[in-house]
């Protein structure tokens, strides 16, 4: 019997564990979103970024013009290029000054090709959601990556599933290093990278393994005492 209820702390502690993360709030510690991303993911450069601390106004923008941003991972998708020469990387956000995000969405808007610039898609939504969980961490330069998950609306002509990550990776940060607790920029030298992200157990289903556990385990305490008696 207290092998049992060892036995289902221990299977308890974890499954509430796990629940935990899946329902923590957006926070200013690093997200380690390179762990979990998944394909396909374009790559936009440049983009330039400020913030405004006294609003908490954050902006990452570039623009395609007629160049082109490369997709990895999805078969016979090679670029994003634009007809049209507007069309853009686009993420507006509201961040407080302790680096918690409140709102924000983001946008690519542009045209899918091969690898020999045949045109897939028409001029318009490549991805767009809202975003959902902020963080960031300092490279060894002391530029940091800034980290956002959203998620995805349906439409976009790259397909990358419900949910969504974006790294967005400074190189010439000012000043340095960054606090949201002031105002910085990168003008015109960031990049982003937007992907894929693993769609996480809703915490319904957590309870219900977590109920599920411990009936099973109490049924077998059950049976294990009535076979020694």
């Amino acid at each position: 019997m207290a092998q049992y209820k060892k036995f289902a702390l221990a299977f308890a502690t974890g499954l509430f564990a796990a629940l935990a993360a899946t329902t923590s709030s957006a926070q200013a510690s690093a997200l380690d979103l390179s762990t979990s991303k998944l394909p396909p993911d374009v790559i936009s450069y440049p983009i330039g970024i400020t913030y405004d601390a006294s609003t908490g106004s954050f902006s990452a923008t570039g623009s395609l013009g007629y160049g082109q941003w490369s997709v990895n991972g999805e078969p016979g998708i090679a670029y994003v290029i634009s007809d049209s020469g507007i069309d853009t990387f686009t993420l507006n956000a509201q961040i407080d000054n302790t680096g918690h995000l409140i709102s924000g969405t983001i946008a690519i808007t542009g045209i899918l090709t091969d690898s020999s610039y045949n045109e897939l898609s028409t001029d318009g939504s490549v991805i767009s959601g809202t975003l959902t969980n902020f963080g960031f961490t300092s490279t060894a330069s002391g530029n940091p990556d800034l980290e956002f998950t959203f998620n995805a609306n349906p439409g976009g002509s790259l397909n990358i599933g419900p949910k969504g990550g974006v790294i967005l990776t400074m190189y010439d940060a000012t000043p340095n290093p960054v606090s949201f607790a002031n105002d910085f920029n990168d003008f015109g030298g960031s990049t982003a990278d937007t992907f894929a992200m693993p769609v996480p157990v809703p915490a319904s289903v957590w309870t219900g393994t977590l109920l599920l556990g411990l009936l099973g385990l109490k049924s077998f305490s059950r049976r294990t005492q009535n076979a020694s008696v």
